[in-house]
């Protein structure tokens, strides 16, 4: 199936990037940590609800743009994208019921490529607790509106 813009999904991503450049923003100005994105769950989400393609698109957008507003650690963030693609083909396959198997396996991932950059150390374990609350907190509330 090839890509397919349609209204619902380009809204979709419209959300999806406004929140990643929001949590971004709030994330530098008070956090001062990173880990609160959708780099994991909205490609995840597009793949179920869109298709393969959708989430690979859109997951290639939010990278680029969080990559943009995290230029101290852009490259890790650009280098992940395998991980992104990983979290899509998975999310197409297993659906909404693969969420758990598919978050363990996508920062075993992340941790492979990073670990392989030589990025391991204290804000990668930072970026996992944030990037998990992000993504546990995304999910439920996902799961409350259905």
């Amino acid at each position: 199936m090839p890509l397919s813009l349609t209204t619902e999904f380009l809204m979709f991503s419209f959300v999806f990037i406004a929140g990643n450049y929001i949590l971004d923003l709030f994330s530098k100005k008070f956090l001062h940590i990173d880990g609160t994105d959708f780099l994991f769950f909205a490609p995840w989400l597009a793949a179920i609800k869109f298709g393969v393609y959708e989430g690979v698109v859109l997951a290639a957008v939010i990278l680029v743009l969080h990559a943009f507003m995290h230029m101290r650690i852009a490259r890790f963030i650009i280098l992940s994208f395998p991980t992104q693609i990983l979290a899509v083909f998975m999310g197409y396959l297993f659906g909404i019921e693969g969420f758990w198997v598919t978050l363990v396996v996508y920062y075993f991932a992340s941790s492979v490529v990073t670990g392989l950059l030589g990025g391991i150390g204290g804000m990668y374990f930072m970026f996992l607790l944030t990037n998990s609350i992000t993504n546990i907190a995304a999910f439920f509330v996902y799961k409350f509106l259905l």
